[in-house]
């Protein structure tokens, strides 16, 4: 049985989970499957732009994976999204993790730039200050910035339970991954929760004496997030 959390994302765990996600062909077929609906090969072939033979292959192995899973003569999501923290064995699990995380994150480059080309342009005034950045660099120990995407997790389980599961607008229109839409309500079609993401700290930072040992602090870019969890749907 796959492990779903409690918002309904499948919890990646295994490697071959992490390798089947890692090919670019297969994320962007996971990426417009829904466990609400059911698309055929042909459908998906025509929406990535691939042969239906490859298609099928990576579909066969997100199956084999517990990732997607066939219905009749289609196939549809197990879960909302997913999720996967990078594991710290056996050696293969963690490269797999690592490449996935890597795909993802090439994947999932321009849809900043395509929000800001299709959806920014048509935010009213309201929309378009809060969805705004600021250039802040925000130094964090792994130990914060683990807390902090924790604190982000919980945010959909904070939204109203007949949210939709699906986008109110084309994922083109919205400029967002398809699967980053689970919580926009279909009577307010400016709500952004794909636009820019600010990693503002929601809790004030753990305080430590001065004896304490902490993990290196990194610069984290204040508009980025982690790829720990991505695909939401």
């Amino acid at each position: 049985m796959p492990e779903i959390n409690a918002v309904g994302d499948l919890v990646l765990t295994l490697p071959n989970q992490f390798r089947a996600l890692a090919d670019p062909l297969a994320l962007a077929l996971n990426d417009r499957l829904r466990p609400t609906s059911v698309l055929p090969t042909s459908a998906l072939a025509a929406a990535v732009g691939a042969p239906e033979a490859d298609v099928e292959a990576r579909l066969v192995r997100l199956e084999e994976a517990g990732i997607v899973r066939r219905d009749g003569d289609g196939w549809t999501a197990v879960a909302k999204g997913i999720v996967f923290e990078m594991p710290d064995e056996p050696p293969d699990a963690q490269a797999a993790a690592r490449a996935l995380t890597t795909t993802m994150l090439l994947q999932y480059a321009d849809v900043p730039r395509r929000w800001v080309d299709e959806a920014e342009p048509g935010l009213d005034v309201e929309w378009a200050r809060a969805a705004g950045l600021f250039n802040t660099g925000v130094r964090l120990t792994s130990e914060e910035l683990r807390a902090l995407q924790e604190e982000l997790e919980t945010l959909p389980r904070r939204t109203s339970p007949a949210a939709p599961t699906t986008c109110p607008t084309a994922p083109a229109a919205c400029g967002c991954s398809p699967t980053s839409c689970r919580t926009q309500p279909r009577d307010d079609p400016q709500r952004s929760d794909s636009g820019p993401m600010r990693a503002t700290a929601l809790t004030a930072p753990p305080t430590r004496k001065p004896s304490e040992t902490v993990a290196p602090a990194r610069e984290v870019a204040s508009s980025t997030r982690s790829a720990k969890s991505i695909g939401s749907r």
